[in-house]
């Protein structure tokens, strides 16, 4: 491959869809890392990049409740600018290949527009490389050493850069949460669980800076000597599970869980024991003015965390779900079909007015492909039953705990007529035999712009029980009425819309700590 200031465009084009889509290899970890050390043009095309991709997916994706992301752009200058790819039709291949978050481009073109002007002038999202001042010093290239794997109801802090499940983060990447949980896992396999609020920085390779919140550590074999640095202590990991906070005063707490660790004075001070090891069961506190480590009993104060973060690591088992956004077959209001994969209730002779079909943008506008609509029908359902995953064949005794991702969203360029209730269930078949579900509530927000929300449930049973081998169990989601109105009342007045389906079984867990 060329190493000329020609052949990294074409490179780097390669690689950028494979670092979006979150699965790229080791070789393609260290060929990107060479290719923005060497050319300044390629390190500003890439964080243009991922700007704009977090921009898109915020405005595509991102829960009602969290602040919009501002991201800050400006334009290089000089050469720099003028080695940028070539033309607008290069950054949108860029962007438009396919990403878990499934971008809706055409319904933000407008934006798109002006963010890909300011793209070709090579802009920097100084965000991004804002480093601790000593990661400056000892890491002066940009260094990507970790990811954010997963988030929990998290909402970031109005400002902050925009952060998805999936991002790579480098060396001196600050998080900002708001509310909420993040789950960082470093490439040396270190795993930290953020609880909000929270501000948090990648340091180094194996080091991690909490300036204030809270956060859940759990160190493998690999990465013995993970260290979090705050304003009074470094907690250097000896192997174990430990947890730390710290209070806007700069005073620091830490407990541990699991094995020991080794908590090191920032500042040495005359008369003070610079260093002390703790175990499990114990923990330690400093004062944000200074002062002695002063040993405590553990309080058990971060279970609710430490479950979290053993929840979070817990091994994800893909349910393999046929036309999960609901794009094979051609099924709108002139064809009396359902989507390929799907069963519908009510059955397929009732054709669309049984309130259940599929429109893309051509119908509903705001849509960039075909969206599965449920109509207040009374009780009308989409469902799939789930039967294979990635480890192979499954039934309702397999797993007791799925994770359920999709995107929603109200249709709002017709007429609406209060909440609409969704249900999101696992049903036996043929039964049709609940066995968990829960409701979300669509707000009924009057005219407007028709937008799909990123959302995910967790959804669990007793899957010991003899009955359940054998049986087959399915996803169902269920319009369930509205406010104004007990199901079937408002007919097309009230229409949710459902894509991009996502579903993972949890493998079993420890059974969670319990507080005293």
């Amino acid at each position: 491959m060329s190493h000329s200031p020609e052949g990294w465009e074409q490179e780097l084009e390669r690689l950028l869809p494979v670092f979006l889509d979150g699965h790229p290899s080791a070789d393609n970890r260290r060929r990107l890392n060479q290719l923005l050390r060497r050319f300044p043009a390629a390190r500003q095309t890439y964080i243009a990049a991922m700007a704009l991709h977090a921009r898109l997916h915020t405005r595509h994706a991102a829960r009602t409740n969290n602040a919009a992301a501002k991201v800050r752009i400006q334009p290089a200058k000089g050469a720099a600018a003028s080695s940028t790819l070539n033309s607008v039709a290069q950054v949108i291949d860029l962007i438009r290949r396919p990403t878990p978050f499934s971008l809706s481009i055409a319904a933000i073109s407008m934006s798109l527009a002006l963010l890909v002007m300011a793209f070709l002038t090579a802009p920097i999202y100084r965000a991004f490389l804002q480093d601790e001042q000593q990661a400056k010093q000892t890491e002066p290239e940009l260094r990507f050493v970790a990811r954010l794997t997963s988030l929990r109801d998290a909402v970031w802090q109005e400002g902050a850069v925009a952060n998805f499940a999936g991002a790579h983060l480098a060396v001196g990447r600050s998080l900002e949460l708001k509310s909420g949980f993040a789950e960082i896992t470093y490439d040396t396999g270190a795993c930290l669980v953020l609880q909000g609020p929270c501000e948090f920085v990648v340091s180094l390779d194996n080091v991690g800076r909490l300036r204030t919140g809270e956060l859940y550590a759990y160190v493998p074999k690999s990465a013995v000597g993970f260290t979090i640095k705050t304003p009074q202590i470094d907690v250097v990991d000896l192997g174990t599970e430990f947890a730390v906070a710290v209070d806007e005063a700069g005073s620091a707490y830490v407990e541990v869980s699991t094995g020991h660790v080794e908590v090191r004075k920032v500042a040495v001070e005359p008369g003070v024991a610079s260093q002390m090891q703790i175990k499990a069961g114990e923990a330690i506190r400093v004062a944000g003015t200074g002062g002695p480590i002063t040993a405590l009993p553990a309080t058990k104060k971060f279970v609710n965390l430490s479950n979290i973060a053993r929840d979070f690591r817990r091994e994800r088992v893909s349910v393999l779900l046929t036309n999960a956004n609901f794009d094979q077959h051609t099924w709108d209001s002139l064809h009396n079909e359902w989507p390929n994969g799907w069963t519908s209730y009510p059955p397929l002779s009732v054709g669309r007015s049984a309130g259940n079909y599929g429109f893309s943008g051509n119908n509903t506008p705001g849509l960039v492909s075909i969206a599965a609509h449920l109509q207040d029908q009374g009780n009308n359902w989409y469902q799939q039953d789930m039967m294979e995953t990635s480890k192979g064949p499954m039934d309702a005794a397999t797993f007791g705990e799925f994770r359920v991702v999709f995107d929603y969203g109200y249709r709002r360029d017709t007429v609406t007529s209060g909440d609409i209730k969704l249900r999101i269930s696992l049903v036996l078949t043929p039964s049709g035999k609940e066995l968990v579900g829960k409701e979300l509530k669509l707000a009924d927000l009057g005219l407007g712009e028709n937008r799909l929300t990123r959302t995910e449930v967790i959804l669990d049973y007793d899957n010991e029980r003899a009955e359940l081998a054998g049986q087959r169990v399915a996803l169902r989601f269920t319009h369930a009425g509205t406010t104004k109105g007990p199901p079937g009342s408002q007919g097309y007045y009230a229409t949710a819309i459902l894509d991009n389906i996502r579903v993972a079984a949890m493998e079993s867990a420890t059974k969670p700590a319990a507080a005293d």
